[in-house]
């Protein structure tokens, strides 16, 4: 993204009233990641497996198992 990296992007887009419901997963290959309060809501480390992202997108828009 020219002009602003994922973290930047993720601010903006959760301090945006019409936008802030959206579900934001961070998929990174870093072991710890450090930011203050984080702004996204869940966090896949690479490599992710299809399982584990299933589950995470089932408990973000609250689907069924």
């Amino acid at each position: 993204m020219p002009g602003m990296d994922g973290i930047e992007f993720c601010l903006k887009l959760k301090r945006d009233p019409k936008l802030a419901g959206i579900p934001v997963v961070l998929a990174t290959a870093e072991h710890e990641i450090t930011f203050g309060v984080p702004v996204w809501d869940d966090v896949w480390q690479k490599p992710v497996s299809f399982e584990t992202m299933l589950a995470s997108i089932r408990r973000l828009v609250a689907l069924p198992s």
